[in-house]
């Protein structure tokens, strides 16, 4: 709490707000490249490989937080070749600190979406064997089955769509 508090007090001064921002985007993004590579087995040689580019070097400097020079359009062919999403949006500071309170390697794991759709179907399976009324069919955004999609006889449900099984 006295650490909160003391973050909370630097976080008044505008020139603080602005470094604090930078650095940790600079840095989650360096460390999320890196833990991503690494989840996939991939040498850095083999990510610049699959991004289209002749030197080991410049996976290496999107890999060092001290780089901070990565474009969005960079960050795009990033996702497309790791086939996650990329999520791009202005936010409160306090959605800020909330969302960069866990950087450890395994809360910036993604899965590709090739994986990700093996758990959506077995979630979705999950879901008809315990409510049999469920419609087969999966949502296209959110979280969680709509309670619409579900029949009268199973409307106490709400099930999720993790990746958990």
């Amino acid at each position: 709490m006295v650490v909160l508090k003391a973050k909370l007090n630097r976080l008044k001064k505008k020139e603080f707000r602005d470094a604090y921002v930078v650095s940790h985007l600079s840095h989650g993004l360096a460390h999320q490249i890196r833990v991503l590579r690494t989840q996939r087995g991939w040498t850095q040689a083999e990510l610049a490989e699959k991004l289209g580019i002749k030197m080991q070097s410049a996976v290496a400097r999107m890999e060092d937080p001290s780089y901070g020079k990565l474009s969005l359009g960079t960050l795009l062919r990033l996702a497309q070749v790791f086939d996650v999403a990329l999520s791009t949006r202005f936010v409160s500071f306090s959605q800020f600190l909330l969302e960069r309170e866990d950087v450890s390697a395994s809360n910036l794991r993604v899965q590709s979406f090739t994986e990700e759709v093996q758990y959506l179907i077995q979630d979705i399976e999950h879901a008809l064997k315990i409510c049999p009324y469920v419609e087969a069919t999966p949502p296209s955004v959110g979280s969680y089955i709509p309670l619409e999609m579900l029949s009268s006889n199973c409307t106490s449900f709400n099930i999720p769509i993790t990746s958990e099984v």
